[in-house]
């Protein structure tokens, strides 16, 4: 697909509210959070990516029937009452659905699921996640640690467990297994972790106990009742336009209803450290989650060297787009303890590298370290850059190609329905053609 450039970076001309796609990490939790209570949840502002598809489509091959509206969807829950299944579940891109229902399934008893997905997850590490099921006793059978992967459900035990890799996905595997141990789980995070898996077990009433960055829960002594839940808009999708913004808007850009939840927001107090003018609105909770508006100013930026490994959890996922930022910055940027970066749906650290420097960028890594000279502009023309089949490069690409001038021939971009179906209609909706 070819953009050419619309030099917004000088023209400075954008502006206007617009609504972000709902919260990927949320509405796979309350898909499955759905599908284990008893009875009809209903779940407002769903995300309908492949991502979260591919969750609900596995769901249903284990007899859990849904009826989708645009707005809303129905989900009969059956509690832990699944039926295995005996073809391969393909799960295409999605992380989160693989090592979550990995974690759901290994304690329901004498439940058989065989999980995988596409030459991007195949490759992703499970090691991380099987580990400590099995030391709770699941029984997994997997491809030397790596999709696919057989999970064989039985009675499980509850553990005691010092996450080894700073991974909400591996915490919440662990917390979904613990609902049918036979005794309490305590969890110790030494770098805490984004919590909606928490968040959604507190309010539908789990006994699960939260202090500082140790997690308690105990077995479920009965099934989850049917609720209802509320899906935000998704900050990590919001933070294309947020940076946009900083960089490029006349008179503002205010994103609405979007979730607020402090383990995913670090990217904004990175850039609000930067110089950047954001402020925050109409601020209120929801299903247990924080919402609220956005609203951004064309900002001058001055350059930060992160070296706290405490927030890298926390803005893993934006940093492509910070990295787009801190291209514009005053000064020469660095962040450091980047390695998690490497095992996402590409190595992201070697594609910003290799792809953001063809439109002009002067950056490069040291090891598992980013650093970025600032600049005033870009200087391009008529390249080709490749996306890695990964959603976030190929959506900071696009966004690159609107900063400069001169054409840009991105390989692929059908990625960017994985998590963000709805980007090319909030570029539309700014009075942005491409």
């Amino acid at each position: 697909m070819i953009f050419s450039g619309k030099n917004l970076l000088l023209k400075q001309n954008l502006s206007g509210e617009i609504f972000v796609n709902s919260d990927k990490s949320i509405t796979h939790r309350a898909f499955m959070f759905a599908a284990i209570s008893e009875g009809v949840s209903y779940i407002k502002n769903p995300l309908y990516s492949e991502d979260c598809l591919n969750t609900l489509l596995a769901l249903a091959k284990l007899g859990i029937k849904f009826e989708k509206d645009k707005d809303f969807i129905k989900i009969y829950g059956k509690g832990f009452k699944f039926s295995s299944c005996d073809s391969l579940i393909d799960l295409g891109n999605s992380g989160t659905s693989i090592r979550l229902l990995t974690g759901l399934f290994a304690g329901i008893k004498d439940l058989k699921v065989s999980l995988s997905g596409d030459a991007s997850l195949v490759k992703r590490p499970m090691k991380r996640v099987i580990n400590p099921l099995e030391k709770m006793g699941a029984k997994i059978i997997s491809n030397n640690f790596y999709a696919p992967m057989t999970i064989l459900g039985d009675k499980l035990k509850g553990i005691n467990y010092t996450l080894e890799v700073a991974s909400a996905q591996v915490k919440s595997a662990i917390l979904l297994a613990a609902l049918n141990a036979n005794d309490e789980t305590n969890i110790l995070e030494p770098i805490k972790t984004r919590d909606h898996t928490e968040r959604i077990l507190k309010y539908l009433g789990a006994d699960i106990f939260v202090e500082n960055n140790n997690i308690k829960i105990y077995p479920l002594s009965h099934s989850f009742k049917s609720d209802e839940f509320f899906v935000p808009g998704d900050v990590s999708s919001a933070s294309f336009f947020i940076v946009l913004g900083i960089l490029a808007s006349k008179n503002g850009l205010k994103i609405k209803n979007v979730g607020l939840n402090k383990t995913r927001i670090g990217f904004l107090d990175v850039l609000r450290k930067m110089g950047a003018k954001i402020s925050l609105e109409n601020q209120k909770e929801i299903s247990g989650e924080e919402i609220g508006d956005i609203i951004v100013e064309k900002s001058i930026l001055k350059a930060i060297h992160i070296n706290d490994k405490s927030i890298i959890p926390n803005i893993i996922d934006e940093v492509p787009i910070l990295s787009v930022a801190m291209m514009f910055a005053d000064g020469e940027s660095v962040i450091e303890n980047l390695s998690e970066l490497r095992v996402k749906e590409s190595d992201r650290l070697s594609a910003i590298v290799s792809e953001f420097s063809k439109y002009g960028a002067v950056l490069h890594n040291d090891g598992d370290n980013l650093i970025i000279q600032g600049q005033e502009k870009l200087n391009f023309n008529d390249i080709k850059v490749k996306s890695f089949f990964d959603h976030r490069i190929a959506m900071c690409e696009i966004i690159l190609s609107l900063l400069g001038e001169g054409k840009v021939d991105i390989d692929n971009i059908d990625c960017i329905k994985t998590s963000f179906p709805d980007f090319f209609n909030c570029i539309k909706i700014l009075g942005i053609s491409l």
